[in-house]
């Protein structure tokens, strides 16, 4: 049984950073960083998504978000897990004739690569803090990746040395494009 009726889907792919400056970008990354984010949303049916696969009517855009081109092609599909599902979303992308940029739909409220939402990773790493225990419901071993890794980029990022405020650094890194769970930087 499917819970959410509705979704957010974006559009995202990394870009080379010299199509755009940190200070365009409205928020400061470390020099390191050699990608962003383009971002288009649209609105879904997550019980239409899974119960069409690739039938569903995805929409297109518009627009290439990088180069502004008037004609995107269809690119396939990719299948993609999350949690609460059993079986594979199948996601559609799109390539510009243009530039090249890949564009891939996915659900919103999810970082790339990780199947767990993004609240259920903060609930997570809250509750470690408050209660000295993992939560029940996703592994302890997962859990301890997502704390791990958080702490390491809370360190970096706002240079904190205790746990006071440390699950507000979570919101901050999330408004500001960062991954908090995340290994690389």
């Amino acid at each position: 049984m499917i819970a959410c009726i509705c979704a957010h889907i974006f559009l995202i792919r990394s870009v080379p950073q010299q199509t755009c400056t940190p200070a365009s970008r409205g928020w400061d990354l470390p020099s390191s960083s050699n990608s962003i984010l383009l971002v288009i949303q649209i609105f879904v049916s997550i019980k239409d998504l899974f119960r069409l696969g690739r039938e569903f009517p995805w929409p297109r855009p518009e627009r290439c978000p990088r180069c502004g081109y008037l004609r995107l092609w269809g690119h396939g599909f990719v299948s993609a897990y999350f949690d609460g599902y059993v079986e594979p979303c199948w996601l559609r992308r799109y390539r510009c004739r243009s530039c090249g940029v890949i564009l891939r739909l996915r659900r919103s409220g999810y970082f790339q690569r990780f199947q767990s939402s993004i609240e259920t990773m903060r609930q997570s790493i809250a509750y470690r803090l408050y209660h000295h225990l993992w939560p029940p419901g996703s592994s302890r071993q997962r859990q301890g990746h997502w704390f791990r890794s958080f702490l390491k980029k809370a360190k970096f990022y706002v240079g904190l040395s205790g746990f006071e405020g440390i699950v507000e650094v979570f919101d901050q890194l999330v408004l500001l494009g960062i991954n908090p769970v995340s290994r690389s930087f």
